[in-house]
């Protein structure tokens, strides 16, 4: 496993030349700050999609409200 994640390589278990299992590495889990991060790090929006970035300006207020963001 250590191969696996370490070196981010796929390991398939066969028997004979038939795959039984495979054993991938996953991308490390996102957050709200890599979000905000992308959002920021973005090209600016034009005049024409000056509403776009007031939803998104109001998402971020309504998340930071949340005390539990899987609260619904």
């Amino acid at each position: 496993m250590r191969h696996v994640s370490r070196d981010r390589v796929t390991v398939e278990l066969s028997e004979g030349q038939i795959a039984l299992a495979r054993m991938v590495p996953i991308d490390p889990p996102r957050t709200m700050t890599d979000l905000d991060r992308a959002l920021r790090e973005s090209a600016r929006l034009g005049e024409d999609a000056e509403s776009f970035a007031d939803d998104v300006l109001s998402a971020r207020e309504f998340l930071d409200m949340l005390d539990d963001p899987w609260e619904s």
